[in-house]
């Protein structure tokens, strides 16, 4: 029985497992900062809106207020 297609063998799934998890260890760092990114992006909309509601709130209640007298 010869060793050599058992060694291919062997050596061709080490080197799929390893291409394998290396691949998603680099698409699982990349998802985590574009993630990051995303984070901050849609923090910095929320912010903004919330700032939009507040100063509508506040244009609202002059107008009520000036309709009352």
């Amino acid at each position: 029985m010869d060793i050599i297609p058992f060694l291919a063998i062997i050596g061709f799934a080490f080197a799929n497992i390893g291409a394998t998890v290396t691949l998603f260890i680099l698409s699982k760092n990349h998802a985590s900062t574009a993630l990051e990114k995303n984070r901050k992006e849609t923090n910095r909309l929320i912010e903004a809106i919330h700032q939009e509601m507040r100063d509508f709130h506040g244009r609202l209640c002059a107008i009520e207020e000036r309709n009352k007298k």
